[in-house]
């Protein structure tokens, strides 16, 4: 859980505070949860505490959007009390923001953690949803998804997928070739939710009339999809074409560091950083599960026991965005953007995390030489 004292009113000074891609020396003022006034000189009227932050770089909390554990715990399997420390393991590690990630798997499954998550979320204001990847995915670009749970797009089966999530599913992926996916797009975006595509092997015309229909993203850039052909571009040629988002891994494994530098070349402020952790994440080598799968992690790249194809990351959320600095040659404080403000911006919370702005929840790391001092969530210290 969340640990420290909630302060009322905390006025931090001397920080170096990423701002639009910028560090600003500046100072914040944080009012119950919230930022209330960014600036060089802040003398608040009432009575506040004043934190001087020694000159460490402060930058937006982190926000995943897709991960399906940590530290010993799949959510696909973890109980209450294991999700618990999952979301413990990610406070540590600079997440603020996450939906957590469901995987597909046999429908009773499914529904029985997606009520569990529910439930944590409740004491987890980090958790912003739930991201359902699956279960209506190609099965011939199934990845680790365990193919005899690969359904058809099913609109009444998502609604009640939804409903045990205690309508907390905010983010799903669907392969847009499959029977029905056009229409099923169309609907569940209607319903507020965003559709990310992915596991899928659609041609470029297709994945095109499905960014039409309202799928606004793509699950984990390259990896699961039909590659691309200069002859047939298919989906990747669409994910590079197109304005829509798209989701990069950044354990160094799933894409190589010239590829993520094509990536930002092409397609900008349209691409989001995540780490597709697995429960081996924080852990040392050894044998674990995604969902029902077994896996075999090896000098920390996890893979398939049945085919060693890839399945997930270990990569933690702090190292994921510090690898995409590496790569990239991109500052910190611009980097940081990559897996805080854009997420926000898809998933439509542009107004109240993301950024480090007044009126926006006070969720913020502080940096000192590239290393993770402390996060804070809603004002309180972890």
């Amino acid at each position: 859980m969340v640990g420290g004292v909630i302060r009322l009113r905390t006025l931090y000074i001397n920080g170096k505070v990423a701002i639009d891609g910028k560090l600003n020396k500046t100072s914040i003022l944080v009012e119950n949860g919230f930022f209330t006034k960014i600036a060089p000189e802040i003398k608040p009227e009432s009575p506040y505490e004043t934190i001087d932050i020694g000159g460490m770089t402060v930058i937006p909390g982190l926000f995943d959007i897709h991960t399906h554990g940590a530290a010993g715990f799949d959510f696909n399997m973890a109980s209450i009390e294991g999700m618990h420390v999952i979301m413990d393991f990610y406070l540590h590690n600079g997440l603020t923001s996450v939906l957590p990630t469901v995987m597909t798997d046999d429908i009773f499954t499914m529904t029985e953690q997606l009520k569990k998550i529910a439930i944590l979320a409740r004491s987890f204001p980090a958790i912003r949803g739930v991201n359902l990847e699956g279960p209506f995915l190609s099965p011939a670009h199934k990845g680790a998804m365990p193919e005899k749970f690969i359904l058809e797009p099913d609109y009444e089966l998502f609604q009640k997928l939804q409903k045990a999530s205690n309508n907390m599913i905010r983010l799903i992926t669907v392969a847009p070739e499959t029977k029905g996916a056009l229409d099923f797009i169309e609907q569940v975006v209607k319903d507020g939710v965003t559709v990310s595509l992915g596991h899928s092997g659609a041609s470029y015309d297709v994945t095109m009339e499905a960014i039409k229909r309202g799928a606004r993203s793509f699950t984990h850039a390259f990896n699961a999809m039909q590659p691309f052909n200069h002859h047939n571009p298919g989906i990747v040629g669409a994910m590079l074409a197109s304005d829509n988002y798209a989701e990069m891994i950044l354990d160094g494994k799933h894409l190589d560091p010239n590829t993520v530098k094509m990536l930002v070349k092409i397609k900008g402020d349209k691409l989001l950083v995540i780490t597709d952790s697995i429960m081996a994440t924080g852990i040392s080598d050894g044998h674990f599960h995604l969902g029902k799968a077994e896996i075999i992690v090896k000098n920390g790249d996890a893979r398939m026991a049945s085919d060693n194809s890839r399945a997930g990351s270990t990569v933690n959320p702090f190292k994921a965005m510090m690898n995409f600095c590496k790569f990239t040659g991109l500052s910190v404080e611009k980097a940081s953007a990559y897996m805080s403000t854009h997420q926000a911006h898809l998933l439509g919370f542009d107004d109240c995390i993301g950024q480090i702005k007044e009126g926006c929840r006070a969720d913020f790391l502080l940096i000192e030489d590239c290393r993770l001092a402390c996060t804070y969530v809603g004002g309180i210290r972890i």
